[in-house]
């Protein structure tokens, strides 16, 4: 019984550890994905004259501040 215990108690924690890597990986895209949403509606605030240096320097400015 406790070979069988030991023996299974590897996989799960590798099984935890790759879910809690998975969790923190998913956190961090949906972080990024709405750093650059809101980049993305602060350039089109500007209007359709916008030039592309001014919506670089737009998007740059918010995803650095919300990341």
């Amino acid at each position: 019984m406790a070979l069988m215990t030991g023996a299974l108690a590897i996989p799960l924690v590798l099984a935890l550890g790759v879910s809690i890597d998975y969790s923190n990986l998913a956190k961090r895209a949906s972080s990024l994905q709405q750093a650059v949403d809101s980049a993305a509606l602060a350039i089109a605030r500007e209007g359709m004259t916008i030039t592309d240096a001014k919506a670089r320097a737009i998007a740059r400015e918010f995803v650095g501040a919300n990341l």
